[in-house]
């Protein structure tokens, strides 16, 4: 700021000013009394904007007396300049408030089609106007001694999904649960579905030491229970476990609330916390349950979410990848940006035809290969082997048994 003197409407004020200082003083000397009229001269220095910040004061004296005793030396008397003025902060203008970009809207819903894991019947293509996401960049696989990873994120590199039941029903033992396991050495994540027949413990012993368990708590209306089980077979070993999962496509299966999910979520979260566990704790739902209840994915410390190409009908194996992609791309939207993992997805190797989808070796074999190029980290592929121990119905195009990339499991030869 520059400093002037006042000018043109505030010479006025200073004349004012000026007349307004002149006062009569008497002094008192030894030979004779005078009186004399005192005038102050002031000067005022202020900002551009007229704010003064210095003035200065000359005093003059107008003897009234022409007696030849000398007069007393005129005397100069700057006053103090006042304290300085702070600076004003600076204030946001309307105009600046205006010119602040706008919130992204989110994208507009899409019809709610069930989409089903291969316990379902049939999801919907996501609209040809989203766009391709890039699947979460991977964390190290390193694990953490607290659960979940070392770096930030879901990041794990490949997964694979297994179930420890055998071909006519019941539970597999350890010793064929580590047959198994030891085919599965190329993935760095085993996801498990619940806590019965002992399935946590018995991967974690059969598992290799870079890899982890994606361990799942399957009904959140027995939640508590199944979490201290969980614990239980944990044994304080939290680093072996990537993710704890509550719930397996319960809201879409009408077996449980929003509520009752987001409520196990954190009811589960909170108790292992309690017991070491620091790591990511979700629920995994379809894609479509997931878009339609997008609470689910804000109630998780990521989104997770089955998504298989094969249930829409109009999509060749060719092209699974750059579906499931689409689904992701939305599901991050709704969510504001957060990690997407795809908990589920692979292509049936028999079966009934689905419109456009046909199960076969073949196609199941293209349909991973544009699963693996479209994501390179966090996609868990459905399933390690083919579940013989499921129901076949027309309602899944009697593939339910056949989506196993292994073929049968080495525990039921």
């Amino acid at each position: 700021m520059k400093a002037g003197l006042y000018t043109c409407a505030s010479l006025a004020a200073l004349l004012q000013l000026t007349a307004a200082a002149a006062v009569p003083q008497h002094r008192q000397h030894k030979r004779a009394l005078e009186t004399a009229m005192v005038y102050e001269d002031i000067q005022v220095y202020v900002h551009e904007d007229g704010t003064p910040f210095s003035t200065a004061i000359n005093v003059v004296t107008d003897k009234a007396d022409t007696s030849p005793a000398p007069a007393p030396a005129p005397t100069s008397e700057p006053a103090a300049p006042p304290p300085a003025q702070p600076t004003p902060a600076p204030t946001i203008t309307a105009a600046a408030a205006a010119a602040a970009p706008p919130a992204s809207n989110p994208p507009a819903a899409s019809p709610n089609t069930p989409e089903p894991k291969p316990s379902s019947a049939q999801a919907p293509a996501p609209p040809k106007s989203t766009p391709v996401a890039a699947s979460p960049k991977p964390s190290p696989t390193q694990s953490n001694p607290q659960g979940g990873n070392s770096g930030s994120g879901p990041g794990f590199k490949s997964g694979i999904a297994y179930s420890p039941y055998k071909a006519g029903g019941g539970c597999r033992t350890a010793d064929q649960v580590k047959q198994d396991v030891s085919k599965l050495s190329s993935y760095s994540v085993i996801r498990t579905y619940g806590t019965d027949c002992n399935q946590v413990a018995n991967v974690i012993v059969a598992k290799g030491s870079n890899q982890q368990v994606f361990a799942g708590i399957f009904d959140v209306n027995n939640a508590q229970q199944e979490a201290q089980q969980l614990a239980d077979q944990v044994n304080g070993n939290w680093g072996a476990i990537n993710t704890v999962n509550v719930g397996n496509e319960q809201v879409n299966n009408g077996q449980a609330s929003v509520d009752q999910v987001t409520g196990a979520i954190a009811s589960v979260r909170s108790f292992l916390r309690g017991k070491g566990y620091q790591g990511p704790v979700v629920t995994v739902d379809t894609a479509v349950a997931m878009k339609a209840n997008i609470g689910l994915c804000k109630a998780s410390d990521y989104c997770a979410i089955n998504c298989h190409a094969f249930f829409d009908g109009n999509v060749l194996p060719a092209d699974a990848g750059k579906f499931v992609q689409g689904w992701v791309g939305q599901i991050q939207d709704l969510s504001g940006g957060k990690d997407v993992v795809v908990t589920e997805s692979g292509w049936p190797n028999s079966g009934s035809a689905n419109g456009k989808a046909i199960p076969s070796m073949a196609n199941q074999q293209s349909a991973l290969s544009s699963l693996k190029n479209a994501f390179d980290n966090n996609l868990i592929l459905y399933s390690a082997f083919d579940n013989k121990w499921m129901k076949d119905s027309a309602k899944t195009f009697n593939a339910e048994k056949h989506w196993g990339i292994l073929g049968n499991a080495p525990s039921d030869a």
